[in-house]
């Protein structure tokens, strides 16, 4: 018997439905090679994790690339890099009572045989967070050499920039113009 208001993975076409138990959130990446998906997966306990998954063979397990416990840190806007080996997501800090703080861009291997797990604060520290403060929805170059996102202003609104992907050579492409949000590469990387 599914929960109510469960979250209901099918991996592909002829698997069989699976559901999420406690599951709040889910947001999915492509593998560049299109058989597997990245899946970010958030509990109403707070817990979350990305895990790799399969999509072109039945009864293949699920592989973990990074678990957290509740209040610890907690992965959102996953944007896996174009050679699937590194996802950028928003790091944000996870506080007990539900309030959580964004801490900014992290780049996470993806790398199944060494998944890494989150228990502690302690623990969140050892990601590595390329573009602090309030960065939000990266999105990787077709090359991979740049991150493209967006950074909330203290007016709330909010500018586009693109840095090198290790958060180098930050550039504001906006400047102040509008409010901003939802930047995507053209197919030439411009």
């Amino acid at each position: 018997m599914v929960e109510p208001e469960s979250i209901v993975v099918l991996p592909h076409l002829e698997a069989e439905p699976f559901a999420l138990p406690g599951a709040e959130r889910v947001m999915f990446a492509w593998f560049p090679d299109g058989r597997q998906v990245l899946a970010m997966i958030a509990t109403r306990q707070g817990r979350c994790a990305l895990i790799r998954c399969r999509t072109d063979e039945k009864n293949l397990p699920i592989e973990p690339v990074v678990s957290a416990e509740a209040h610890t840190i907690a992965f959102e806007a996953p944007a896996l890099s174009p050679d699937g080996r590194a996802v950028a997501v928003e790091l944000w800090r996870s506080e007990t009572g539900g309030d959580r703080t964004l801490q900014g861009i992290g780049v996470i291997p993806v790398d199944a045989a060494a998944p890494l797990r989150i228990r502690t604060l302690r623990d969140a520290d050892r990601l590595k967070i390329v573009i602090k403060g309030d960065a939000r929805t990266p999105q990787w170059s077709r090359d991979g050499s740049r991150l493209l996102f967006s950074r909330v202003r203290p007016d709330g609104r909010a500018d586009i920039c693109v840095a090198d992907k290790d958060g180098r050579n930050e550039r504001n492409l906006t400047n102040g113009k509008g409010d901003n949000y939802d930047a995507t590469w053209s197919p030439s990387d411009q």
